[in-house]
């Protein structure tokens, strides 16, 4: 898909940028940080969208300030440029924004349960086709992120764990002593001279000066002294050598351990992260099948926890206003769009109902602010009141009429994205109630 920004600005939605590109740089690095700030605080995305997408946005919207903001610390001069405020810039700059984040999380499917049944309620200019592309995007993504698919929980043949090869431990040759240079030694320890193995009568260079039969006391002596230094240096030799063949051998045997050290946690670790991956793809298909059992069970009974009683005994407003919170009350978020039809259907079954009966929405709303002590006090007070009055949704208008101590609807109509004399079927009233209520646990769920 292409840049919102540039289509907007090749489509002339965007005035006064002139082929300048120092402003457009300046439009892109504010709408960036715009992104920043929806990064951070996804719950945003919810009313921001809505903002984007509306054509008749009104200048003090929430959202529309924040992107004038943006843009204010990126170009200061800006408002010496245009004379009335750019709201089709601003418009530009939040979609693109939504769009830069819309992969990241749960962030395309909030946007799409809070926007997709407000975009037939707009007057849509040139954008209209990058828009409903631009929608048509989170549509693909927010269904993607609830669908399990059924390859991946198939278990896979797992690869025979094998170790890597170790190299072969350092070898060393046997100790041995020189035979010729000790008999040397011995032999002049035993006497003045002696027989050497080539039959030469001589000495090594170290002899005993006396021989035994002469000087016995002085021989021993002599003989004790080059003796031991034999025995002590042929010794040490040897012993220094199997010093050096120990440290070879430590060595090398550290080394295998390391290398099957790190063969095993590689091993193990691949091991566990594919137990890790089963466990979780067989929960989330779990999940699922849970999932079709609680809606179709639901579906059935007709039965309201909220209201401890069956739907049919209340009026068509009530049941079509509560059913969409309670469905999501057993069920896991975010579902495939195919529930919200499920809902619809089973909305469909109460008395007085029918996809092809057309209700206004304000008289919708009369009727069930009129009705609402009829609904648990208690399940009243968990919904919450819109921070502002400004760029209503539909669910909106919907908390207002049931929750607000006064309200004047018609006003409060005024000031929504719905056109006055909106009408609708209960069926689909109900569907759009449940994917923004979605949207809206989707944001408490993940933040």
């Amino acid at each position: 898909m292409v840049s919102i920004l540039d289509f907007f600005l090749s489509y002339g939605l965007i005035d006064n940028i002139d082929g300048n590109d120092e402003r457009y740089e300046k439009i892109e690095k504010a709408t960036i940080a715009l992104a920043d700030n929806f990064r951070e605080d996804p719950s945003m995305l919810i009313a921001a969208i809505v903002a984007g997408l509306n054509p008749e946005v009104l200048t003090v919207d929430k959202f529309i300030i924040k992107a004038k903001e943006c843009l204010q610390k990126e170009w200061k001069a800006y408002s010496t440029v245009y004379t009335d405020e750019p709201i089709n810039l601003f418009r530009g700059m939040i979609l693109e924004a939504c769009a830069n984040v819309a992969k990241e999380g749960l962030n395309a499917s909030i946007m799409w349960l809070s926007a997709s049944d407000v975009l037939p309620l707009l007057s849509l200019g040139k954008e209209e086709s990058l828009v409903n592309e631009f929608m048509d995007s989170l549509a693909y993504q927010a269904e993607n992120n609830c669908i399990q698919d059924t390859d991946l929980v198939k278990l896979q043949k797992e690869k025979v764990i094998k170790l890597d090869e170790v190299s072969e431990i350092s070898t060393f040759g046997s100790i041995k002593v020189d035979r010729n240079a000790l008999y040397s030694r011995m032999g002049d320890a035993a006497g003045a001279s002696h027989m050497s193995k080539e039959q030469v009568n001589g000495n090594g260079g170290n002899p005993n000066r006396y021989w035994a039969s002469n000087n016995n006391h002085q021989w021993a002596g002599d003989f004790a002294d080059r003796m031991s230094e034999t025995v002590a240096g042929t010794l040490e030799a040897v012993a220094t050598k199997l010093t050096k063949n120990d440290n070879t051998l430590n060595a090398g045997l550290v080394q295998y351990q390391q290398q099957l050290k790190k063969g095993l946690e590689k091993a193990l670790n691949e091991q566990r992260l594919n137990t890790q991956k089963h466990l979780k793809e067989t929960l989330a298909a779990q999940t699922q099948e849970q999932t079709r059992l609680n809606v179709l069970w639901w579906s059935e009974a007709l039965y309201s926890p909220s209201l401890n009683s069956s739907y049919r005994e209340y009026s068509p407003e009530i049941s079509t206003t509560l059913m969409p919170f309670d469905l999501l009350d057993e069920i896991t978020v975010p579902v495939p769009a195919s529930v919200g039809y499920m809902l619809s259907e089973t909305v469909n079954k109460l008395k007085d109902v029918d996809f092809e009966k057309q209700l206004c929405f304000y008289e919708f709303l009369t009727t069930l602010r009129s009705t609402k002590d009829k609904i648990d006090s208690g399940w009243l007070d968990k919904l919450q009141l819109p921070e502002s009055d400004i760029s209503l949704n539909i669910i909106d208008l919907i908390i207002l009429a049931l929750k607000a101590e006064s309200c004047d609807l018609a006003s409060l109509i005024k000031n929504s994205i719905v056109p006055e004399k909106w009408e609708y079927s209960l069926p689909t009233l109900s569907r759009i109630i449940f994917k923004q209520a979605q949207a809206h646990l989707l944001v408490r769920i993940n933040t």
